[in-house]
């Protein structure tokens, strides 16, 4: 009986998690980081020699590549790769249930899974084609495979640290936490316990070296180093510390504060720090916080173009001292757990519930920095409302025609995502322009009239072009001004 019980929870868990995940997917329009990992997997995947060309970008290639590939297969490039950043954070609910199970039991392991699955913090990154969920697969699987190497060294766990490792580092250039971590976690533990024969050091040396032997042909492409220098822009200089820019650190406390809070919930993030500090001398839990305060300490220090989704792998722990903590209470209060529970359930369920049905309405749940951030998905061009009707409407253009297309050469939306959609069809010809003032009168000595020409503009902005628009055609975002537009252009005479 107590078998079925806990086989019907995990199915239970199971379930959740692809519901809350799968339903209504497209709710919100392709965002604007969306279109660029999308486009240049679709590169990566067509061009014969299969470049990693997301590196020209600074962006690792591995999930833009996933993109392509499960977004070709599916006849849908944007729930195909919806459902990549879906099975990674599966496989972050699965590395969480084991790890918490293994060191606090089912129950805390239940309760753990249970806050990750139905959070709006990782129901909303879970539902987008962005690199951060795969960096919390990353944070939970090195986790996992450090404690188990520590408590029970096998060489298994050693090659599955490697390979994790190994992954992430293809996957974005902040899952290098995991590597210095599992280090880190081996000296704490040689202190206080020792490592007789040097088994352990044995094999976390092997597990670097599988690492670095899977980085290996990456960091040897030749468009790495373009990668090393656009990482810059995500980070400060580890010298400007000793500058002591308290308002940067200031403003990235306080933005963290606020995403957790809101994206975790107030009554989930208020527990959790609550178990942190209750259960803070629990010798088990000194792994996960060294999970938890090191990346944290490194965001508030180092990032720059600071962002909710960068924070995301700081809930891998928070998930599990709630866990803990939770089951704690649920054991020795459980009118108060079940009051807790029920209060969690509902705030989270309410908030996932506009995200599927009203995301227009999602950011106004929340205050100050997360309702900034949250803006963005659903607001001006970066949230994609338009893009996807534009790409129709062009498909339609030349199902009878052979067209041009011509866009700015500029990253995000609309310009990436017409590269992703419409650069490897048959009848259409995408021309992205440097300076288009220049270069459509080029287009046009080239073509003349004989090919329809279009412009996709960037709502208002037209680059100089207003004088060869033959007729415009609008998409409007809902409740903005923005818009994207498709443009006919006409010779001049």
């Amino acid at each position: 009986m107590i078998k079925n019980k806990h086989l019907l929870l995990l199915l239970i868990l199971f379930f959740s998690y692809f519901f809350l995940r799968l339903i209504n997917l497209t709710s919100l329009p392709i965002f604007n980081d969306e279109s660029t990992y999308i486009r240049y997997g679709i590169h990566q995947l067509n061009e014969p020699s299969h470049q990693p060309y997301s590196l020209l970008i600074g962006k690792e290639p591995l999930l833009p590549y996933f993109y392509a590939v499960i977004g070709t297969i599916s006849g849908n490039l944007l729930i195909g790769a919806r459902l990549v950043t879906i099975f990674f954070g599966f496989l972050t609910v699965v590395g969480l249930y084991l790890f918490t199970n293994e060191l606090f039991g089912k129950k805390a392991a239940f309760f753990s899974s249970l806050f990750s699955i139905v959070t709006p913090y990782t129901v909303f990154f879970d539902r987008l084609a962005l690199l951060d969920s795969s960096v919390s697969t990353i944070a939970i699987w090195t986790l996992y495979f450090t404690n188990r190497m520590l408590q029970k060294p096998q060489w298994r766990y050693a090659f599955a640290l490697g390979a994790v490792m190994g992954l992430g580092l293809w996957t974005k250039s902040s899952t290098l936490f995991y590597i210095f971590l599992p280090a880190i976690a081996y000296c704490i533990y040689y202190y206080l316990h020792r490592d007789p024969h040097g088994t352990r050091l044995k094999m976390f040396s092997s597990a670097v070296v599988f690492c670095l032997i899977i980085f290996l042909p990456l960091y040897t492409n030749q468009f790495y180093q373009e990668l090393l220098v656009l990482n810059g822009q995500y980070t400060y200089p580890l010298y400007s510390v000793f500058l002591f820019p308290f308002t940067v650190w200031w403003k990235n406390l306080s933005d963290m504060f606020l995403w957790l809070f809101f994206y975790l919930t107030p009554p989930l993030f208020l527990f959790s720090i609550a178990a942190l500090s209750i259960f803070f001398k629990n010798k088990k839990l000194w792994i996960v916080l060294l999970w938890f305060f090191l990346p944290m300490l490194y965001e508030i220090l180092y990032a720059k173009l600071f962002t909710s989704r960068h924070t995301l792998l700081l809930t891998i722990p928070l998930f599990i001292f709630a866990g803990y903590g939770f089951s704690r209470l649920w054991d020795q209060r459980k009118l108060a757990a079940y009051g807790l529970l029920g209060i969690f359930l509902i705030w989270s369920v309410y908030s996932d519930g506009i995200l599927f049905t009203n995301p227009q309405h999602y950011p106004s749940l929340f205050l100050g920095a997360a309702k900034d951030d949250a803006t963005q998905y659903v607001h001006g061009f970066s949230s994609g409302y338009g893009v996807l009707d534009a790409i129709t409407y062009l498909e339609g253009k030349a199902q009878t025609n052979r067209i041009i297309v011509l866009i700015r050469d500029d990253h995000g939306n609309p310009e990436d995502a017409m590269v992703a959609y419409l650069d490897y069809k048959s009848n259409i010809i995408i021309l992205p322009m440097d300076n288009p003032q220049v270069d459509v009168p080029l287009v046009f000595k080239k073509i003349g009239t004989s090919i329809p020409i279009y412009f996709v503009s960037r709502g208002a902005y037209y680059a100089g072009l207003e004088k060869y628009f033959a007729n415009e055609k609008k998409f409007l975002k809902p409740n903005d001004a923005e818009f994207v537009g498709v443009e006919q252009l006409k010779l001049m005479p």
